[in-house]
């Protein structure tokens, strides 16, 4: 995705947790991230697409660490039978905001 596309993507996460989805438009989003509201429409179909993207990149290290703990507990010949791990399937996952992303503990 292109600079301008990951600028939108930082800017509208903002807006929409400060503002709400709904009173946030394209032109705060384009004046957030310092371009036209057709610059944020050469990137995404509408804020309904800016927001699907903004949660994909947000949940996308979480999918990708499930599916990690699951290969490391299933077994290679894919039979179900759990193998041996250091890393345990049910730990409690971190809370995620769809906006900020997984939460860590302090």
């Amino acid at each position: 995705m292109a600079h301008a596309a990951n600028l939108r993507l930082r800017s509208g996460p903002r807006l929409f947790k400060h503002d709400g989805f709904h009173a946030t438009s394209l032109d705060l989003i384009a004046d957030e991230a310092g371009c036209t509201k057709g610059a944020v429409y050469s990137n995404f179909d509408g804020k309904e697409d800016l927001l699907l993207a903004v949660y994909e990149r947000r949940v996308a290290p979480r999918v990708a660490e499930l599916e990690a703990i699951t290969r490391e507990t299933v077994s290679p010949a894919g039979a179900g039978e759990p193998q041996p791990s250091t890393a345990s399937p049910w730990r409690a996952p971190a809370p995620v905001d769809p906006v900020d992303g997984p939460q860590v503990a302090s």
